[in-house]
C-alpha cells in the first residue's frame, strides 16, 4: 500500500524509464514526532471523553480520530517530509551486429522436419513472426524447403511483418560487420536523412539492399578472431550487446566460449542467431593425410576422413584416385561421428600426382561438393646415396649389404676398415678403399649407415662432420650396435648426443659384449605398432604377433634409458635390465636438429629372415630406408635442400620455403640473402612472377627461409638464383573447409550464450529480440527531490479532515 502512495505521489515515468522512489524528511526527528502525536492523540481522545458526555461512544470515537489524523498531517509538516525521486532514463546505445559471410551461408539446407519449415516460413513472412513451432508448417512453403541460409537471412531484412532492423534501431544505433577469418567494418545499415529528425525508421528496401550486397564467399569462420575484433574495437563505448548471424561453423583461430567468457566481463550479452538446420543428411569426405613424396612402384598409404550425417549405418564405396584414374578402393559402413579409411597407390612413372578420395554423391544430400578430397604427391624415382660404414665383415653386414645392393633405388657405398684391402680396386665396386676424406663425400649422402666402429678410426673431425650433417643438412643416421664398440665406445664424442639412448656408465667389456643363452625375447612397443617404419600387416593384432614371434637374439647393447625426445620401438623383454623408465630400449629413433637418427640396439637384424625368408627382412629394411631418405629427397637438389611444409595451401595462407643451401664446395652459405623467383598460373591462365630473397637465419649457417603470402589460387613454382634448375613446386587451391561440416553448431551457440549472459535464438524468438536488447540497455540516473508538504495531494488531504470535523461537530452541535 505504501508503495502505491509513494507511485502515486510519484508517478511512473513513460517509455521504459523506471524510477526509484526513497521517503526521507528535513524537519524535526521522527521520534519527536510520534511523541507529539501521542500525547496530543491522548489528549484529543481524553478533551471528547471528558467535554462531551452525552454522545454517543461511536461519536466520541469519530470525532477523536478525525481529530488525531488533523494532528498526525500538522506534525507531519514539522517533520517536512520529501521523496527523493532517482529516474533511470534509458542511454542510446550501439547494438553490434556480426554476419557470417562465408561460403557455408550458401548451403541450401533441404527442411524435412515441420519445425525447420516452420522456420523458414516465419523468415519468410509466411507465418506470423510470433506464431511458435506449434501445429504444421504451410502449406505454401515452396522452394524455401530448400532454401540457402543467405537466402533465409535476406528474407529476414525484407519482412515487413517481423521488422526486425527498423525494430531495433529505434532504441540503439546498429552497426555492422561482416566475418569470415577477421570482423569486417560495414558501418551502419541506414543514415537517416537530414530532415528526419529522430525518425530512426529503417525503410523495408534500405534493409533488403543492404544484405543482399553481401556477397558470402569467405573461404574460412574465425567465430572467436572476428568476435575479440569487434569487442576491441568497441571497448569504452556505449554498447548494449552483440547479436551474432551465424551457423556456429568455427574452423580457425581462438575458441569463441574463450572470447565469450570476456564478453561477460565486459557486461555485453551475446544474442546468436543460428542460421540453417542442425542435422543435414550429408556425406563428407575430408583430411586426406599421406607422405608428400612416394618412391616409384613403392606403395604409399593414404588416411582419409569420412563422415555420413543422416546416412549412418549404409554402405558407400570410397574410391582413390590419382591423376583421375582408380588406384584402389573399398566398400565403408557410414556413420554419424568421422571414421578414418586407409587407401593406398603404387605409382609407377616419376612426377607429380594428384591423389582424391571420394564417395559418389546421394540425391537427398544437404551438399555434394564436399564428397571428395584431394592432395598433391610427389613420385620420386632418384637413387638414394647410402655410405655404410663397418668395421669387421659380421653377419648382420653380410645380410644388409646384400640387400641394399638388391634395392635399385639405392646408390650405395661401403667402407669396411677390417675387410679384405682389395674389394675396393675392383671396377664399379660398392666397396671404398677407405674411410671418405672429403667433406663432399659424407654429406652428399642421404643416409650414413655406422656398424661396429672404433671411434678412434673415424676421428673427431669426421664425427664432428656427421653430427653436422645430420643436424644442418637432413642427414640420416641408422647406428648399428655391435659388441665392441657401437655404442659404448661413442661417450663423450661428437657422435653421443646423436644417439636415441643413453649410454650406461662402469660397463667392462666382457660385461657389455657377453652373449645370452638362450636367446632373448625382443617385444614391440605401443609406438613401434602406429610407426610405418614397423607395420608388416594393416591388422594391428596380427602386426603385433608377427614382432613378437620373431626369433630371441643373443645379444643386446647395455644402456640406461631412450633420450626423453626419443620414440622407441623394441624392448628387450627382460626385467632385470629394466630401469625406473621401463624395459630397455633396443630400437629407438629420435630427431636430432634437422635430420633423423635411429638406433638398433642388437646385431642380429638377419634373424627377421629365420624361419620366414626374405619376407619381412626385406620390408623391414626398404620402409626403414624410405623413411629416412624421404624428407632429403623432397629437398630441391642436394645443394640446394629447400622445401615447403605442404604441398597445397588456400589464399591468404603463409607459405614457408625453408631449408639449408650450399656453396659448391658444399660448405653452408652464408650470404645474407639469395635471391628467388616465384612464378604461378591461375586456372584462367594468367601468368605472375615474383622476386623474392631468402633471409639467413641468424642462429644456423645456411639455414634460410621465406614467408610468401598465398594470393591467388593456381601453380606456383620457386627457383634459386644460384640453383635455378632446382624447383619447388606448391599449389594454390580454393579452400572448402566451410563445407566440411553443414550442421549448424548449435551446442556451441547455445554455450556462448549461457556463458555471456545473452540468449540463443532461432527464427521463432527473433520477434522477441528486440525486447531482450531493450531489457539490457543502459541507463542514465537523475536524481530529483519533492517536497510533499507542499503537495496537493498533502494539502487537500489536511483541508479535507478539518472540514470534515468542523463540519461534523456542527451537525452534532458541538462547540
Amino acid at each position: 500500500m505504501i508503495r502505491n502512495i509513494l507511485n502515486l505521489l510519484a508517478p511512473r515515468q513513460p517509455g521504459g524509464v523506471s524510477t526509484e522512489v526513497a521517503l526521507s524528511h528535513e524537519g524535526i526527528g521522527i521520534g519527536l514526532a510520534v511523541a507529539i502525536v501521542i500525547i496530543l492523540a491522548v489528549a484529543a481522545i481524553w478533551s471528547y471523553q471528558w467535554g462531551a458526555p452525552g454522545f454517543s461512544r461511536f461519536r466520541r470515537g469519530f470525532l477523536a480520530a478525525l481529530r488525531i489524523v488533523l494532528i498526525g498531517l500538522f506534525v507531519l509538516l514539522l517533520v517536512k517530509p520529501v521523496l527523493m525521486l532517482t529516474i533511470n532514463e534509458p542511454v542510446r546505445e550501439k547494438l553490434l551486429v556480426l554476419v557470417d559471410d562465408t561460403q557455408s551461408m550458401g548451403i541450401k539446407d533441404r527442411r524435412a522436419t515441420d519445425d525447420d519449415k516452420k522456420r523458414a516460413a516465419i523468415a519468410a513472412g509466411l507465418a506470423a513472426p510470433d506464431s511458435g513451432l506449434n501445429g504444421a508448417a504451410p502449406d505454401n512453403i515452396g522452394s524455401w524447403s530448400g532454401a540457402s541460409r543467405a537466402d533465409i537471412i535476406n528474407a529476414i531484412a525484407g519482412n515487413d511483418a517481423l521488422n526486425l532492423w527498423s525494430r531495433l534501431q529505434e532504441k540503439s544505433d546498429l552497426y555492422f560487420y561482416t566475418m569470415d577469418r577477421d570482423a569486417h567494418s560495414l558501418g551502419p545499415l541506414y543514415t537517416p536523412p537530414e530532415d528526419a529528425g529522430n525518425d530512426n525508421h529503417i525503410p523495408l528496401d534500405a534493409s533488403k539492399a543492404f544484405f543482399q550486397k553481401i556477397k558470402y564467399d569467405g573461404d574460412a569462420t574465425a567465430l572467436g578472431d572476428s568476435l575479440r575484433r569487434v569487442l576491441d574495437d568497441n571497448r569504452g563505448q556505449p554498447v548494449s550487446g552483440v547479436l551474432v548471424i551465424t551457423d556456429g561453423g568455427n574452423n580457425t583461430g581462438l575458441d569463441p566460449l574463450d572470447v565469450a567468457k570476456i564478453a561477460k566481463d565486459d557486461s555485453l550479452p551475446l544474442y546468436l542467431y543460428g542460421v540453417g538446420i542442425t542435422k543435414p543428411k550429408d556425406i563428407v569426405v575430408h583430411d586426406i593425410s599421406g607422405s608428400r613424396g612416394v618412391f616409384v612402384k613403392e606403395r604409399a598409404e593414404f588416411t582419409v576422413k569420412v563422415r555420413g550425417t543422416g546416412y549412418a549405418g549404409r554402405t558407400e564405396k570410397l574410391v582413390l584416385k590419382a591423376d583421375g584414374k582408380e588406384v584402389d578402393s573399398q566398400n565403408i559402413t557410414l556413420t554419424e561421428a568421422d571414421s578414418e579409411y586407409k587407401l593406398s597407390y603404387s605409382p609407377q612413372e616419376k612426377g607429380e600426382a594428384t591423389v582424391e578420395a571420394s564417395i559418389q554423391p546421394e540425391e537427398d544430400e544437404s551438399n555434394t561438393d564436399n564428397n571428395a578430397v584431394s592432395t598433391k604427391v610427389r613420385i620420386l624415382d632418384t637413387k638414394v646415396n647410402v655410405l655404410y660404414i663397418e668395421g669387421d665383415p659380421r653377419w648382420d653386414f653380410r645380410y644388409l649389404l646384400a640387400e641394399l645392393k638388391r634395392d635399385r633405388g639405392l646408390s650405395v657405398k661401403c667402407a669396411l676398415l677390417n675387410g679384405d684391402p682389395d674389394l675396393g680396386t675392383e671396377e664399379n665396386s660398392e666397396f671404398l678403399k677407405g674411410l671418405p676424406a672429403d667433406r663432399a663425400s659424407i654429406v652428399s649422402n642421404n643416409i650414413i649407415i655406422l656398424g661396429d666402429v672404433d671411434p678412434n678410426e673415424l676421428g673427431p673431425a669426421r664425427m664432428k662432420l656427421i653430427n653436422e650433417w645430420v643436424s644442418n643438412m637432413n642427414g640420416g643416421l641408422i647406428f648399428l650396435a655391435g659388441t665392441k664398440y657401437n655404442p659404448i665406445r661413442y661417450a663423450n664424442t661428437p657422435l653421443e648426443p646423436l644417439l636415441p639412448v643413453e649410454l650406461l656408465q662402469g660397463l667392462t667389456e666382457q660385461q657389455y659384449g657377453a652373449r645370452n643363452w638362450p636367446p632373448v625375447p625382443l617385444k614391440i612397443t605401443p609406438t613401434g605398432e602406429v610407426t610405418d617404419m614397423m607395420k608388416l600387416s594393416d591388422d594391428p593384432d596380427v602386426n603385433r604377433r608377427i614382432w613378437n614371434g620373431f626369433a630371441g637374439v643373443r645379444w643386446t647393447a647395455r644402456v640406461a634409458r631412450a633420450r626423453p625426445t626419443a620414440q622407441v620401438y623394441l624392448e628387450d623383454a627382460r626385467p632385470a635390465l629394466a630401469s625406473r623408465d621401463g624395459l630397455m630400449p633396443v630400437i629407438a629413433q629420435q630427431q636430432y636438429g634437422n635430420g633423423s637418427v635411429m638406433y638398433f640396439g642388437f646385431d642380429e637384424t638377419y634373424k627377421w629372415r629365420s624361419q620366414l625368408g626374405e619376407k619381412y627382412y626385406i620390408r623391414i629394411w626398404d620402409q626403414i630406408i624410405q623413411n629416412f631418405s624421404l624428407e632429403r629427397q623432397l629437398g630441391a637438389s642436394t645443394r640446394t635442400q629447400l622445401k615447403v611444409e605442404r604441398p597445397q595451401y588456400i589464399p591468404n595462407d603463409k607459405v614457408v620455403i625453408s631449408g639449408p643451401i650450399y656453396s659448391e664446395k658444399m660448405t653452408p652459405l652464408t650470404d645474407p640473402t639469395v635471391p628467388g623467383t616465384i612464378t604461378y598460373t591461375t586456372p584462367d591462365g594468367k601468368e605472375g612472377k615474383d622476386n623474392v630473397f631468402l633471409q639467413l637465419s641468424p642462429e644456423t649457417p645456411g639455414q634460410y627461409e621465406l614467408d610468401y603470402p598465398a594470393k591467388e589460387v593456381g601453380e606456383y613454382q620457386f627457383t634459386t638464383s644460384i640453383d635455378p634448375k632446382a624447383v619447388i613446386k606448391f599449389e594454390v587451391i580454393s579452400p572448402k573447409i566451410e563445407l566440411a561440416d553443414t550442421a549448424m553448431n548449435a551446442d556451441l551457440l547455445q554455450n556462448m550464450a549461457n556463458i555471456s549472459g545473452g540468449k540463443f535464438l532461432r527464427e521463432e524468438d527473433l520477434n522477441t529480440l528486440p525486447g531482450l536488447v531493450f531489457s539490457h540497455s543502459a541507463t542514465v540516473p537523475k536524481f530529483e527531490k519533492k517536497e510533499l508538504c507542499y503537495n496537493p495531494i498533502w494539502m487537500g488531504a489536511l483541508m479535507l479532515v478539518a472540514i470534515l470535523e468542523w463540519l461534523f461537530r456542527r451537525l452534532w452541535q458541538l462547540k
